[in-house]
C-alpha cells in the first residue's frame, strides 16, 4: 500500500512543489508535480496532512474557498496522516513501476475547496442542484505499454441526477475504489475529470480530488517469477547447509 507514510511533513502542512523538484516518490511510485514559480501555482500532485474539514465563517461569507485546496471534506487522510491532492489540468498520468502493474484499490474523496464550490457556489462555480441534474466525476483509466486502454473506472464525486432526492450527494467521506477491473499489465493510470458545470473555458468545478491508500501488486507472471527465484534461492541455501 502507498499511504505516503514514508514522506515527512510538518504537522498541519502541505508540499506543493514550490522547490520545483518536479514530484516526489512514495512506495516506489513517482508522483509528478508541475509548479509554476512565476504565478505560484501548481498542478498534478501535492502532499498534505491538513485535517481541517470546515470553511471558516469569514471565508464562507466571501465564498473564498481556494485556501482549502489542501484539505479534504472528510478531515485528513484515509490511512495514517498523509495523503495526496491531485489537481487535474486536462489529463493527469501516473506511471507505475514494474512491481505495481496490477492496481487493486485506492481511496478517493473530495478536496474541501471543490466540495465547498459545489455546495455553496462561488465566483467561478455554480451551486449544484437537482434541477440542473449536476454531477462531478473522476475517470481512472488503466493503460498498457502501448498506451491502449485496458479498462476504466468511474468515481462519482457528486451526483444530483437521480429522480430520488435521497440519492443526491456531494462526497464528504473517503471512498474505497475497486481497481481490479483494470486488470494486470497496467503501465500507467490516467485521471480525467468532468462536470455538468461548464463554461466557455471548460469545466468550472475545481478539478481536484484527494487520494490515499493506493494498493497495487506485481502482475501474476512477475509475481510467479519472483516466487520461483525465492524458492530456488531457498533450496540452494538448504543444500549448502546440508553439505556443510
Amino acid at each position: 500500500m502507498v499511504d505516503f507514510g514514508d514522506l515527512s511533513l510538518a504537522a498541519e502542512s502541505f508540499y506543493n512543489g514550490a522547490d520545483e523538484a518536479g514530484g516526489f516518490i512514495s512506495g516506489g511510485v513517482f508522483f509528478p508535480n508541475d509548479y509554476n514559480s512565476l504565478w505560484g501555482v501548481w498542478q498534478d500532485f501535492a502532499l498534505s496532512n491538513r485535517t481541517t474539514s470546515e470553511i471558516s465563517a469569514a471565508d464562507l461569507a466571501s465564498a473564498n474557498f481556494l485556501p482549502y485546496q489542501y484539505e479534504t471534506r472528510a478531515g485528513g487522510a484515509f490511512a495514517g496522516e498523509n495523503f495526496v491532492v491531485a489537481f487535474v489540468s486536462g489529463t493527469l498520468r501516473l506511471e507505475l513501476p514494474t512491481e505495481r502493474r496490477e492496481p487493486r484499490s485506492m481511496a478517493v474523496t473530495n478536496v474541501l475547496y471543490a466540495w465547498a464550490a459545489m455546495t455553496y457556489g462561488d465566483s467561478f462555480s455554480k451551486q449544484f442542484t437537482a434541477a440542473d441534474e449536476d454531477y462531478f466525476r473522476l475517470r481512472i483509466r488503466g493503460l498498457d505499454a502501448a498506451e491502449a486502454t485496458l479498462g476504466e473506472v468511474e468515481v462519482w464525486l457528486a451526483d444530483f441526477r437521480a429522480a430520488d432526492a435521497g440519492e443526491h450527494f456531494i462526497l464528504d467521506e473517503w471512498l474505497e475504489v475497486d481497481l481490479t477491473t483494470l486488470g494486470s499489465g497496467v503501465h500507467s493510470l490516467e485521471f480525467t475529470m468532468d462536470s455538468s458545470d461548464v463554461g466557455d473555458w471548460g469545466m468550472n468545478t475545481p478539478a481536484y480530488f484527494a487520494m490515499d491508500a493506493f494498493v497495487a501488486i506485481p502482475e501474476p507472471r512477475l509475481a510467479a517469477a519472483a516466487l520461483g527465484l525465492a524458492a530456488l534461492a531457498g533450496s540452494m541455501a538448504f543444500r549448502r547447509r546440508r553439505k556443510a
